[in-house]
């Protein structure tokens, strides 16, 4: 988004009836078949993203972060909330479920980039232990969301151990 890094698409996974999802998401019908395979090419058929509105918050907070957590340059508010709709309307396809995660304040800008906090594995969600301290609320944060949806936790990566 904006001037920022990396990408705001979380897990995909295929069953073996041959449909992708992205997990955490809703709950879906299909979503306890057993998976076949993992990837991040197939069809998208659920996503879960943070919008920058909810990411970035304002101005204000992207001017105290985004030099510490290696930005390239500060985000431009507005053109990343331009962008971040342009980005969600690429993915309005026909069948997609988009989960869109809310704000919380113990996040970082970084939160954006919600793929990599929670990994997918055929027993459920796996927390991650970000190798950035400041990253460390996001796997809790969204799993809390994903729960709701009626998402099992697998386990947990823990220190020494990082993603």
């Amino acid at each position: 988004m904006g001037s920022g890094h990396g990408d705001s698409i979380l897990f995909i996974y295929v069953n073996p009836d041959g449909y992708a999802y992205l997990c955490p998401g809703q709950k879906i019908k299909s979503r306890n078949i057993p998976m076949s395979k993992y990837n991040d090419y197939s069809t998208l058929a659920q996503v879960a993203i943070r919008s920058a509105a909810n990411a970035f918050v304002s101005d204000n907070r992207l001017s105290q972060e985004w030099q510490a957590l290696r930005f390239h340059a500060k985000p431009d508010l507005a053109e990343a909330n331009a962008e971040y709709a342009r980005f969600r309307a690429l993915l309005c396809a026909p069948g997609t479920e988009i989960i869109d995660l809310a704000e919380a304040e113990e996040l970082t800008i970084d939160s954006i980039y919600t793929r990599a906090s929670i990994l997918v594995s055929p027993g459920g969600l796996i927390l991650c232990n970000m190798g950035r301290a400041s990253r460390t609320p996001e796997a809790t944060i969204n799993a809390s969301a994903y729960q709701t949806l009626g998402h099992k936790i697998a386990g947990q990566i823990e220190a020494p151990g990082t993603l």
